[in-house]
């Protein structure tokens, strides 16, 4: 992901941008691109969702901890990953064959409408302004719309087997004592250690991860879909408790220094694990991707901007 000096990460007031129109949202959008290509680099990309509710988080289904109705769900779901996919494909047979990989596991989930550490987003902006202008049909008056702008790098968008050998890990963290650095020895006795070395430096330098899977459906290619892949509550953090940083008396555990590039992957990963709970990226996000910018639809204009598109 392509990083900019001059972007608030944590902004203290967010502007929000009224949208009216498609055609006023679509110019923006475009402004933006050829403001990036102009700025920082030719492979920059951008990916949008569209929200049909500003208060819904960037959060995917599998880590809601809080349900639609303001009521905490009785339970992690995260926890139960593992156990929700080999249900699903105990139903699916034929739908998931034994040499299916786990990230295109997780991606028919997806299609199916199941709870996964998946989110929808789209290179298309004017298909998320569509999704951000539906109207939900549980409610009787009309929401606020929102779409959201996610900043990458087509150097980031993550290849299968990269993705796949993330999503291993991410699904099945206890395997391997909690410890990245585990697995990665691991993938080095079956992997090239280049092959291995980027997809951990994806693994651990990037907050999310973008990927499409090897069997793309005709949805996907209609509405230019792509996903956002959430590992998961990172470490080390400010509340970083890695039994090998607390035994080493690390001192880059309250600090992201040791995500510098000079310091070799091998070290690198001695200081990481997987939790199965995900913060909040929102705020983050605004202030990363957005330049402290919400792009919101006001109901009376939802009706007039769906009959453009």
């Amino acid at each position: 992901m392509i990083e900019s000096k001059s972007k608030c990460i944590y902004p203290q007031v967010v502007e929000e941008i009224h949208i009216k129109s498609a055609f006023e949202f679509l110019g923006i959008m475009h402004d933006i691109k050829i403001s990036r290509r102009r700025e920082e680099h030719a492979s920059s990309i951008e990916m949008f969702r569209g929200h049909a509710d500003s208060t819904w988080k960037i959060i995917p289904t599998l880590f809601r901890w809080i349900r639609k109705d303001g009521q905490k769900n009785p339970i992690m779901l995260s926890f139960f990953e593992m156990d929700l996919i080999e249900e699903f494909a105990r139903l699916h047979p034929d739908e998931f064959p034994s040499e299916l990989p786990t990230f295109d596991r997780i991606a028919k989930m997806q299609h199916y409408g199941m709870l996964t550490r998946l989110l929808d987003v789209t290179f298309n902006p004017a298909v998320a302004l569509y999704f951000a202008c539906c109207d939900l049909a549980d409610e009787s008056n009309s929401k606020q719309g929102e779409v959201l702008l996610f900043q990458s790098s087509l150097n980031d968008i993550s290849d299968n087997a990269t993705i796949n050998l993330i999503a291993d890990y991410c699904v099945t963290p206890s395997y391997y004592r909690d410890t990245v650095a585990e697995y990665y020895n691991q993938c080095l006795r079956s992997h090239p250690t280049q092959f291995v070395d980027e997809a951990f430096k994806s693994f651990i330098m990037l907050g999310e991860l973008f990927a499409r899977p090897k069997l793309i459906s005709e949805r996907m290619i209609r509405q230019a879909g792509c996903f956002m892949f959430c590992t998961g509550r990172v470490c080390p953090d400010s509340g970083c408790c890695n039994r090998i940083c607390t035994q080493e008396n690390c001192q880059k555990r309250k600090g992201p220094s040791i995500r510098s590039s000079s310091v070799p992957i091998e070290d690198q990963v001695k200081h990481f694990r997987i939790e199965r709970m995900y913060d909040d990226p929102t705020n983050y996000h605004y202030g990363y991707h957005q330049d402290a910018k919400r792009y919101l639809i006001d109901p009376e204009y939802k009706k007039t901007i769906l009959s453009v598109l």
